[in-house]
């Protein structure tokens, strides 16, 4: 282990090194390669909060957060802005997953880039607020998340550098050809036993959702 005032540096071996910073924040840095995406191969799209685009043998940069990373009363101010920025452009609002969708798509496309980058960037910037209980600080949470992670590297993904920090994960990972890339990233929400003892661990238990 190599240490200074801020960062612990541990060698895993086969290049990989674990990196744990003073902030809680925690990495992995594996020597793994990068697929860039190719504008020429078969692409696979869909639509959720933003559009998801599919490419077989692709690395993906992908986020992980816990469910009150973001509290609900910003979502909902999220959810009026977007309104309000959709009824300005004569398109109404009816829902998460509502038809407006289909309209936003027939808008310029240096328009829908502008509102796509625009909530995303709210997105990012709330989850580095470190909102929420932040259970990802607890080094028994830390544990259990890597090991999930690491469980199906080399049988249906692999898995790249990745970064935990207290409510939110950030992660490179290219899927294994027959893998969508939502099988291979489902985490189960587990419950993790800490130093108070059983009747404290329900706390926590946190659902992590992709982002």
């Amino acid at each position: 282990m190599v240490r200074d005032s801020r960062i612990q540096v541990q060698n895993l071996g086969d290049g990989t090194d674990s990196v744990l910073r003073e902030n809680g924040t925690s990495s992995i840095l594996r020597p793994a390669a990068f697929v860039p995406f190719d504008e020429d191969g078969e692409v696979r799209i869909y639509q959720r909060n933003l559009p998801h685009w599919r490419q077989d043998a692709c690395t993906y940069f992908v986020t992980f957060r816990l469910v009150d990373s973001i509290p609900e009363g910003v979502r909902r101010e999220w959810e009026y802005e977007q309104k309000m920025w959709l009824l300005a452009r004569g398109i109404q609002y009816d829902g998460p997953r509502g038809s407006w969708r289909a309209q936003l798509d027939k808008l310029a496309g240096s328009e829908r880039h502008q509102f796509e980058k625009h909530f995303d960037r709210k997105a990012q910037a709330c989850l580095d607020r470190g909102l929420g209980e932040c259970w990802l600080k607890e080094a028994a949470c830390i544990s259990a998340l890597r090991e999930e992670l690491f469980k199906a590297d080399g049988e249906r993904h692999h898995l790249g550098d990745f970064v935990i920090m207290p409510n939110h994960v950030h992660l490179l990972t290219t899927p294994i050809a027959g893998h969508e890339l939502e099988i291979v990233l489902k985490i189960e929400a587990s419950t993790v036993e800490t130093d108070e003892g059983k009747d404290r661990s329900e706390e926590h238990t946190s659902e992590l959702q992709s982002h």
